[in-house]
């Protein structure tokens, strides 16, 4: 795995956000995981995308990296300063930043007013902050069919998830994930081993 996250060569605007959350301590999915992102996003012709979690931006950039040269990211974070850096690097890198609209707030709060089937792709960062079944729902609702909902991270933290004698909140919440029904009668789903496990699912 270390070998093709050496060869997953990132832009300098990803390189510069993933930099940013090493000096902060905050955590990223690998370069794998992020050129899959990419990849996704390219492979379906992906226009509209919403994202929950903005972090450090890794994720949020190679998210506009996969969309097409109009397409616009929604990304949502209850921590509005994030923001503020995200935008600082896109400045700093050349990246349009015209193409991203920040939501400030919970993303239980945020997600049920974006508008039905009116998204190519969703990425959930973070499970946190709303009853897990919730993200399935809403990604549903969101998603055009044949869009694509990832969730990075989707196994725990060092899959933790799979770890039943592990009660923290986080294996927690990745194991109801994981376990929802809904997950997969609505969606073609895929849990692939790359970082803490990167779930991919296309909506039927």
């Amino acid at each position: 795995m270390a070998f093709s996250d050496s060869w997953n060569v990132e832009t300098d605007a990803i390189s510069a956000a993933r930099e940013k959350g090493n000096q902060t301590g905050a955590s990223s999915p690998t370069s794998s995981a992020t050129a899959l992102l990419r990849l996704l996003g390219t492979a379906i012709g992906a226009s509209t995308a919403v994202e929950v979690g903005t972090g450090t931006g890794v994720t949020t950039v190679s998210l506009l990296e996969g969309l097409d040269e109009s397409g616009t990211l929604t990304t949502i974070d209850s921590n509005a300063q994030l923001h503020v850096q995200l935008k600082e690097v896109l400045s700093q890198n050349d990246v349009d930043a015209t193409r991203l609209r920040p939501i400030a707030g919970a993303a239980s709060e945020v997600l049920p007013r974006l508008a039905d089937e009116s998204y190519d792709f969703v990425l959930i960062n973070e499970l946190g902050g709303a009853h897990p079944g919730e993200y399935i729902e809403q990604a549903q609702r969101l998603l055009r069919s044949g869009g694509v909902l990832a969730v990075s991270s989707a196994a725990g933290k060092y899959g933790s998830a799979a770890d039943q004698t592990n009660h923290s909140p986080e294996a927690g919440a990745s194991r109801e994930f994981l376990a929802e029904p809904q997950l997969r009668e609505a969606f073609t789903a895929s849990l692939l081993p790359l970082g803490d496990g990167l779930l991919v699912a296309v909506k039927k």
